[in-house]
C-alpha cells in the first residue's frame, strides 16, 4: 500500500486578520476628538472698541419723550448740582430736566422746539477733575457675558502696549444708540446692535519709551474682554 501523500499546513490566507491598525487609532481618535472638545469650551475674547473721554461724562435724556419747551444752557457752561438744563412738554405735563452733579455741558443736541423721543440723548454734562474715562461697545449678543469687575484690556495706536483696567459698569441698552451710530467701531458691523460698557483708565499718564504722555479726549482703539 502506497504511503499517504504529506499533509501541508492549512492554508490561512483568506481567514480574517487582527485588526491591529483599529486597535492603534480609536485612542488616537479619541484624543482629537477630545482636543477639540476641549477647544470649544474655551473660546476666544470678547472683541469691540473703545473711546477715551477725559472727564466722566452724564448723558442726560429725554426721559418718556415729548418736545422741548426751553434749552437754558449751552455748551461749555458750567453748571450746578439741580440746576435747571432744559424744560420737555410731556403728555403727562411739563418736566425740568436737572443736572445730575456739577459739570460743564458737552455736546447740545437739541434745540427748543425740538420733538424728542423716550429716552433720546439731548446732551452731555461733563465732570472734571475725575481720570479719563473708557467707554467701550462690544456686539450686543455678549451682554450677558459681561459683568463689572472683569478685566478690560484695550490698546491705543500710539501706545506700544496693552494696558488693562477693570469695568465697572455694564449700561442699558439704549446707553449704546448714541454711540454707535456715526463712526466704524472696532469689532461691530454697520447698524448692529451694541452694549455699553464703562470703566476709567488705570493712571492720567501712560509712558512711551520712558517719557510720560497723557491721555486726549477722543482716542479710539480696540478692546477685548477675557471670558472666564
Amino acid at each position: 500500500m502506497p504511503p499517504a501523500p504529506p499533509t501541508s499546513p492549512p492554508d490561512h490566507s483568506t481567514a480574517p486578520r487582527p485588526r491591529r491598525w483599529g486597535w492603534i487609532a480609536l485612542p488616537l481618535v479619541a484624543l482629537l476628538v477630545g482636543g477639540a472638545l476641549l477647544c470649544a469650551r474655551q473660546p476666544g475674547d470678547i472683541q469691540g472698541g473703545v473711546l477715551v473721554q477725559l472727564g466722566d461724562r452724564l448723558a442726560i435724556e429725554g426721559g418718556a419723550g415729548g418736545h422741548l419747551q426751553d434749552v437754558l444752557v449751552g455748551p461749555g457752561q458750567h453748571v450746578e448740582e439741580g440746576q435747571v438744563l432744559a424744560r420737555l412738554v410731556t403728555q403727562g405735563g411739563p418736566v425740568e430736566l436737572t443736572a445730575p452733579q456739577a459739570g460743564v455741558v458737552g455736546d447740545v443736541r437739541v434745540s427748543a422746539g425740538d420733538a424728542v423721543r423716550s429716552g433720546e440723548l439731548l446732551m452731555w454734562l461733563v465732570v472734571p477733575n475725575a481720570l479719563p474715562a473708557l467707554v467701550a461697545l462690544f456686539p450686543e449678543r455678549y451682554r450677558g457675558e459681561l459683568a463689572p469687575g472683569m478685566t478690560l484690556r484695550y490698546r491705543i495706536p500710539g501706545i506700544p502696549s496693552t494696558l488693562e483696567t477693570t469695568i465697572e459698569s455694564v449700561e442699558p441698552p439704549e446707553a449704546a444708540r448714541a454711540l454707535s451710530q456715526g463712526q466704524p467701531w472696532p469689532g461691530l458691523t454697520a447698524g448692529e446692535a451694541a452694549v455699553l460698557v464703562r470703566a476709567h483708565v488705570p493712571s492720567r499718564t501712560y509712558l512711551i519709551e520712558g517719557r510720560t504722555h497723557v491721555y486726549m479726549d477722543g482716542m479710539m482703539g480696540k478692546a477685548q474682554v477675557p471670558r472666564r
